[in-house]
């Protein structure tokens, strides 16, 4: 039954990849730039320079003199195009949103960007594509959980396990509900309200999983959560923070992947053989 469950789930991703991506191909055919651009989903009439590089990217600055008023947000996936924008295959994450100039990170600076260039919000295929990555490779706990959570079996009750805070300035409740999750063998839910001390509760538990020879990785449904946990435990731990740097704030740059592949000498020998390459 889990495994018909796990194929639905998957069609189920692929149908709203398509529906997510169709949606938006559709109102960019459908409008004009102006509307686009009326509707928050769109920016015209931009010229491109080049203002840094972030970690493997170049971070393009995208400005004009009228007045940016978009819905277009830092994180969001744009598609970058002189021209018809279904045609072009630039995509870049977007950094700040200024009054009057975008900072985009994208792959390379191309010449055509420096002036009358629009960028367009743009369906962001990463999420999908490491979804269906997950879904098509369930080892054999992943099918348990999945059990779990609909409903064919219950979790094993946790057996609360002592502990000695590493956070000195926890509460007593905190640290209950740490104990309950280092006992638990399946799934164990900390809820509450906003403001609530959930991230301190679960920078702690991390912190006593790795005291005791774990390695734990640490996820979250947005960029700005999971940079919290990271500012919780940086200091106190080994950290590798995943993902696009272009979506990790810039105060945590350092612990990313990439800023760790740089520090490595042999990062200057990657980059001569990717030159010689390109």
């Amino acid at each position: 039954m889990v495994r018909v469950d796990v194929a639905d789930l998957i069609r189920a991703v692929q149908e709203e990849r398509k529906a997510e991506r169709a949606a938006v191909e559709k109102e960019i055919r459908q409008l004009t730039g102006k509307e686009r651009e009326r509707r928050g989903r769109a920016i015209l009439g931009l010229r491109g320079k080049i203002r840094g590089e972030l970690l493997g990217q170049v971070i393009v600055r995208f400005s004009r003199a009228e007045e940016i008023r978009t819905n277009i947000r830092p994180g969001d996936v744009v598609l970058i195009s002189r021209g018809d924008p279904l045609r072009s295959k630039t995509t870049g994450t977007v950094m700040r949103v200024g009054k009057h100039f975008v900072d985009v990170a994208t792959a390379e600076f191309k010449s055509w960007m420096r002036r009358s260039v629009r960028i367009d919000f743009y369906a962001d295929d990463v999420t999908f594509r490491r979804w269906l990555d997950i879904l098509r490779r369930p080892n054999e706990r992943a099918l348990e959980f999945l059990m779990i959570l609909n409903g064919d079996k219950r979790p094993a009750k946790p057996i609360p396990r002592e502990l000695t805070p590493i956070n000195r300035n926890i509460d007593s409740t905190k640290i209950r509900a740490v104990e309950l999750a280092l006992g638990a063998n399946d799934v164990f839910l900390i809820h509450g309200p906003f403001g609530t001390g959930k991230t301190t509760a679960l920078a702690e538990l991390i912190l006593q999983l790795v005291k005791r020879g774990k390695k734990v990785l640490a996820t979250a449904e947005t960029n700005v959560a999971v940079d919290n946990i990271v500012e919780k435990l940086w200091r106190n731990a080994m950290i590798i923070r995943v993902g696009n740097p272009a979506r990790v704030s810039e105060a945590l740059w350092s612990t990313t992947l990439q800023a760790m592949m740089e520090k490595d000498p042999r990062y200057e020998n990657v980059k001569t053989l990717r030159m010689r390459v390109e």
